[in-house]
Parts: C-alpha cells; sequence; structure tokens
C-alpha cells in the first residue's frame, strides 16, 4: 500500500489535496506581501501586518461586514459568498495548528479576541475528541496485530453530534459576534470533521506505512516502512453509503486536525 495523498471527505465536493501542504500567506517573499496587500471583494487581506496594522484592518472588514448585515444579508450569506471569493486565500490553520491570523483579520476579529477564540477551537476539539473516544471499540474481524493492523469502529450519535456542534457554535459567537463567528464556521467546514462531529458512523484503520521502490525491467517493490498510515471512513448510520475518506500518514498533524487526540500511540512504536 504506497502512502497516499490527505483526501478531503467525498461530501465538499472538493478535490483531492496533497498531504504536504503549504501555506500560502508563509511562502511569501517580502516583495510578494506587499504586491498582495489589497481589496479582496470589498475586503482587506494584509498579510504579515503588524498588531496595530491587523487590528486596524480587522475593524475595517468589521464595519464592512456591519454594513452588508444592515442592508439585511444574513450572516450565513455573508459567510458563504466569503469563502467562495476568498478559499484559495486561506488555510485554516498554521503548520502548529492555531488558526490563521489573516482569516480572522478577515473576518473583522480584533487582535485582543483572537486566544478566546483559539481557546473555543481547542476546548471543541477536546470535546469532540473525547465524544468520539467514549464509543470507539476494536474491530476484531480487520485487526492483526502480528501485521501491525489496528481497526477501530465508532458508532454515530447525531443526538451528541447536535449538541457538541450547538456548543461550539454558541462559544464563538460569544467570543466574536455571530457574523465573525459565521465566517470562521463556513471556513473550517465541521460536516468534514470528526465524521461530522459525530454524525456518522467511523471506521479506522491503522497500518504499517509503505514505499514503492521501482527498478527498471522489474516489477515494483512494496516496503515497509516505520511510519503508520491512517484511513478514517465515514458513512451514513447503521449502513455501508459513504460518506468521505480520509487517508493520511500518522504524526504529520493532519488527523489531529480532522479528529484531534482520538487516538492513542500506536502499541508498536
Amino acid at each position: 500500500m504506497p502512502k497516499a495523498p490527505w483526501k478531503q471527505p467525498a461530501m465538499s465536493g472538493a478535490t483531492i489535496l496533497v498531504a504536504g501542504l503549504s501555506y500560502y500567506f508563509v511562502r511569501l517573499s517580502p516583495a510578494e506581501v506587499a504586491a498582495r496587500n489589497a481589496f479582496v471583494s470589498g475586503f482587506l487581506i494584509t498579510p504579515l501586518r503588524p498588531l496595530q496594522a491587523s487590528d486596524e484592518a480587522s475593524g475595517a472588514n468589521d464595519a464592512r461586514l456591519a454594513e452588508r448585515r444592515s442592508r439585511g444579508e444574513s450572516a450565513e450569506k455573508i459567510a458563504k459568498d466569503l469563502k467562495r471569493t476568498l478559499r484559495s486565500e486561506f488555510e485554516m490553520f498554521t503548520p502548529d495548528g492555531r488558526l490563521n491570523e489573516h482569516l480572522m483579520e478577515t473576518a473583522g476579529i480584533p487582535v485582543g479576541k483572537r486566544d478566546a477564540i483559539q481557546r473555543a477551537f481547542d476546548e471543541a476539539t477536546e470535546a469532540v475528541s473525547s465524544s468520539l473516544k467514549s464509543r470507539m471499540m476494536p474491530d476484531d474481524e480487520k485487526t492483526a496485530l502480528e501485521k501491525r493492523i489496528q481497526a477501530f469502529r465508532i458508532p454515530a450519535d447525531p443526538v451528541e453530534a447536535e449538541r457538541l456542534l450547538s456548543e461550539f457554535r454558541q462559544a464563538l459567537a460569544s467570543a466574536c459576534g455571530e457574523t465573525s463567528a459565521a465566517i470562521l464556521l463556513e471556513f473550517y467546514e465541521p460536516e468534514n470533521r470528526f465524521g461530522g462531529f459525530g454524525r456518522y458512523d467511523i471506521a479506522l484503520t491503522r497500518s504499517p506505512g509503505q514505499e514503492v521502490r521501482s527498478q527498471t525491467g522489474q516489477p515494483d517493490q512494496y516496503l515497509e516502512t516505520e511510519d503508520c498510515y491512517l484511513e478514517f471512513i465515514t458513512t451514513e448510520p447503521g449502513t455501508a453509503k459513504e460518506v468521505g475518506r480520509i487517508s493520511c500518514v500518522e504524526d504529520r498533524g493532519f488527523e489531529k486536525r480532522h479528529f484531534g487526540s482520538l487516538l492513542e500511540p500506536s502499541p508498536w512504536k
């Protein structure tokens, strides 16, 4: 089994993303940063600005959001419009797992409120991880420890999922207001995280990573590596109807952004 790229769950309709995603704004040179400072659909994108300037841009964007709300636009419509326009401009998280400051700036969130918002995301991650972990059970039919294969099942709990998501929405709205919270949630896509916050059945398999060794005139060789390969499959509750599939190499951070602290370390590490 070759190392697979990270796959966005099928329900999002997005294309496959490679596991080694880089972060767009981090890559920019100073000259490119200056060139990128511009209005996009009326919203100021200001990479790598000092805190004072970041607060000024946040205030300007907040005023634009308030103006749109005053014209009768809903927070959800504004959030969807921004995501459609700016999706390629932002990654939701930086490589160390923190929320993208530029996204919060665009959502009109001042610097002083950003730690509270980070806490809301961190606490939601732990709450959903704990909820899933409490229902996780070994799948003995697929587990083969002698081959370094572990398998688990997590049954859906739609009522619990709705409770967790509702509490998360409320925490964000309390921290930064309804409109900014809607923007963050639109980019975060909670329906694609934690199996829809536990709304779907989850099948998890951990197996040895493999790499392909090719030589002209010889069949490919598949060699085990020290890495662990993870695959999460989400299905409609009680059915085999697949909703999404996520594949990644463990300990690269991708599984934690989608499943938090669900997994214990593998027994063979």
